[in-house]
């Protein structure tokens, strides 16, 4: 009789922990898509960061005025520090 317990005992642990490594696979399948949309904003970002970092061809007829220029500078060095951090 204490077999028959024990062995029920065994197979409700068993089920349990069935149950746990279902869940956990779950969470890890989510925590994956989570991290996959995460690095795909992060490359979105750098993409944005690389594009912004590009020197400009300054138009000789229609120069730029010194308040542009030092905004453009003040923003490149800006991402440049975000994208060091990222790193």
């Amino acid at each position: 009789m204490a077999k028959i317990e024990k062995e029920k005992t065994d197979k409700e642990k068993l089920e349990e922990s069935e149950e746990k490594l279902k869940k956990s696979e779950e969470k890890l399948k989510k925590s994956e898509e989570k991290l996959k949309k995460s690095e795909e904003k992060l490359k979105k970002v750098d993409d944005y960061i690389e594009l912004e970092l590009r020197e400009e061809v300054i138009d000789p007829e229609n120069p730029p005025n010194e308040m542009d220029l030092f905004a453009d500078d003040v923003t490149k060095n800006v991402l440049r520090e975000v994208k060091e951090k990222m790193k």
